[in-house]
């Protein structure tokens, strides 16, 4: 009976073969130890404790570490959604993965299940831009979600989440900014570098490159050099944002004192309506169509 109830308290059986065994050492009167190496040999064992077991006969852990690092990772599954049995944790397991390794192939796994919709976008954006040839493979898009995919991957990425923030700010691409200039703001985000989940642009860094861009709207007709992608380095941190600061002070100096100048050569005709005499504003109808106001 010691033998059977070691058997079933590890979890093994009650099949033939694991009873049989058990009744064969008790006969026998075998020592534990002699009664353990007997049993890993048994194809029923590895079958039940898969991954535990090295071709040489050897274990990767003991029993009991292997049950508790399962359960362990078996409840780690289920808080992101999934299930895991004996058979798949034995992946883990022969490739030796830490906690914090399962962890982030749990998470991985989630997040390509729950952004299917996104990713097989994503999967049609890069054979559009000629990336790839084909669809990448789901064992491809965990190694793109696990931050471990082609660095091409990454960058196609971070160009599609600009130009969706772009697009919600109000910008039209390919009139107010273009693709190689998305590219150029997306690299200006490193903490976005390899780590994609849903495509969830920076709407707060466009929305506030599209007030700076309204703000800076009479300077421009008026002559002063911004283009929407110099508001938008300025609020993705750029390289020339101290440069692109200044010269949106400029535009809206500008601004003011064109309105200044306009107020001080205001006239008033007796007898009728005050009318106010004011520069015309060079090249303000050509100005980009942005979708904020009239161009």
């Amino acid at each position: 009976m010691f033998y059977a109830n070691y058997l079933s308290n590890i979890g093994v059986g009650p099949h033939g073969a694991a009873l049989a065994l058990a009744k064969h050492a008790a006969s026998k009167g075998w020592s534990m130890s002699t009664f353990e190496y007997e049993l890993y040999q048994q194809k029923f064992f590895r079958h039940d404790f898969p991954g535990l077991v090295n071709k040489n006969g050897s274990l990767n852990m003991s029993v009991g570490e292997y049950i508790s690092r399962f359960n362990s990772a078996k409840g780690m599954a289920q808080q992101y959604g999934l299930s895991l049995d004996r058979a798949q944790f034995a992946t883990f397991v022969n490739k030796k993965m830490s906690g914090q390794e399962m962890a982030s192939r749990f998470e991985a796994i989630s997040t390509v299940k729950q952004n299917a919709n996104d990713l097989a976008a994503f999967n049609g954006y890069l054979k559009d831009t000629g990336v790839i040839k084909k669809n990448l493979t789901e064992t491809q898009l965990f190694h793109f979600v696990m931050g471990k995919g082609d660095p091409a991957w990454y960058n196609a990425w971070r160009g599609a989440e600009q130009a969706v923030g772009a697009a919600q700010a109000g910008f039209q691409l390919g009139t107010d900014i273009t693709s190689a200039q998305l590219k150029a703001i997306a690299a200006m985000d490193p903490e976005k570098a390899n780590t994609p989940g849903a495509i969830t642009a920076d709407i707060g860094k466009w929305q506030a490159a599209a007030k700076d861009w309204q703000s800076t709207e009479p300077g421009r007709g008026l002559g002063v050099n911004l283009g929407v992608k110099d508001v938008a380095e300025l609020e993705f941190g750029g390289p020339n944002a101290a440069k692109i600061a200044a010269q949106i002070d400029v535009a809206k100096q500008t601004a003011a004192n064109a309105a200044r100048s306009a107020e001080s050569t205001a006239v008033t005709i007796p007898g009728t309506q005050q009318a106010s005499i004011s520069p015309q504003t060079k090249g303000q109808e050509q100005g980009p169509r942005t979708g904020f106001g009239t161009p």
